[in-house]
């Protein structure tokens, strides 16, 4: 996939900076995110588990290309190749992107170690994991730059922000008592943002007739506001006045250079640019999943009596039960 990368750096040409970063972080939620953070996870011995790609654009943009690396800073974790899940699909009939990598593609993604070299001594890495739209459509729109009517994985964040659920992969955990720190990094081919114009409400990089469909089908709604376009939490006539004034207005495409990405939710943690920062982490970045391997929780055996033991105790008080019988007759027998 690297004879994209010139490419890449020719058709996107930088038209305007934006001032907000964009974000990705692990999870094991899959319905609904807290928002950026770096996850703390306990994980069984042999059994797999499943950890969530989330991402979100910078504010008013969207992703139409995205590339990462996800790599670990020890052993006693793998990868499980045939797992790797880049989520593509935005709403029904409509696409995140023209080209994803994930296990289902051709070739497949892989990680670069198999679980015998990561039991082994090696530690694991997933090079690569992507989708691109070079020239976004009505039909491969990108991913925000918020969530459209009925879309696919974009969910209100506890941080009250959209969130995008872009990817999943299976972790296996190997070693107990290993902690095993992963990162996220900017990968090979960078991370591209577009600008979407004002009323473009089916971010589809125009503002066209479309537009006002989608306006007119949502009027009155609090909770769809992909057509607010001026921004006061309902769907009123203003709305169509925006798009109105910005009829056949276009977004751009925008170079990897422009775009500024943090991973995990520590503010503090460093940020990366998308075209000068590739394949690395920097100094201070804090891991976005660290991973505890713990062994399988034991169940304590109930002592259960064998058969013959409690049959001998049954009798044993059943003949004390007797005596005490007889006991208590004798001492209260009339004297004859």
């Amino acid at each position: 996939m690297r004879y994209l990368a010139p490419i890449v750096v020719l058709l996107f040409a930088a038209v305007g900076r934006g001032d907000s970063v964009a974000r990705f972080w692990l999870s094991e939620d899959n319905a609904i995110s807290s928002g950026p953070k770096a996850s703390v996870i306990n994980a069984t011995a042999n059994v797999q588990k499943t950890l969530y790609l989330w991402g979100r654009p910078a504010t008013g943009k969207k992703f139409v290309n995205f590339s990462l690396h996800l790599v670990a800073n020890q052993t006693g974790v793998d990868f499980v190749d045939g797992s790797y899940v880049t989520h593509n699909q935005r709403t029904v009939g409509v696409s995140r992107y023209a080209f994803v990598l994930d296990s289902l593609s051709v070739p497949a993604l892989e990680s670069l170690e198999t679980s015998v070299s990561v039991a082994g001594g090696a530690t694991d890495t997933l090079l690569n994991w992507q989708g691109f739209t070079l020239f976004p459509s009505a039909t491969e729109r990108g991913v925000g730059p918020t969530c459209a009517q009925s879309e696919v994985g974009c969910f209100i964040a506890g941080d009250g922000q959209p969130a995008w659920l872009m990817g999943s992969l299976a972790i296996n955990p190997l070693a107990i008592g290993a902690v095993v720190d992963l990162q996220l990094q900017v990968g090979d081919l960078g991370i591209n943002q577009a600008t979407v114009p004002v009323g473009d409400y089916d971010h589809d990089g125009v503002v066209a007739t479309a537009d006002r469909t989608v306006w007119s089908s949502t009027f009155g709604s609090t909770t769809q506001l992909a057509a607010d376009g001026s921004a006061s939490a309902v769907i009123d006539a203003a709305d169509y006045t925006v798009w109105r004034d910005n009829l056949a207005a276009l977004g751009m495409v925008e170079s990897s250079a422009l775009t500024q990405v943090q991973f995990g939710g520590n503010p503090l943690d460093p940020i990366y640019n998308a075209s000068t920062q590739r394949s690395i982490s920097l100094a201070g970045d804090a891991y976005d999943a660290r991973i505890t391997v713990v062994a399988p929780a034991t169940i304590a055996a109930t002592a259960v009596p064998e058969p013959g033991a409690s049959l001998a105790a049954f009798f044993a008080l059943l003949v004390i039960g007797t005596f005490s019988r007889d006991a208590r007759a004798e001492r209260v027998a009339p004297v004859r």
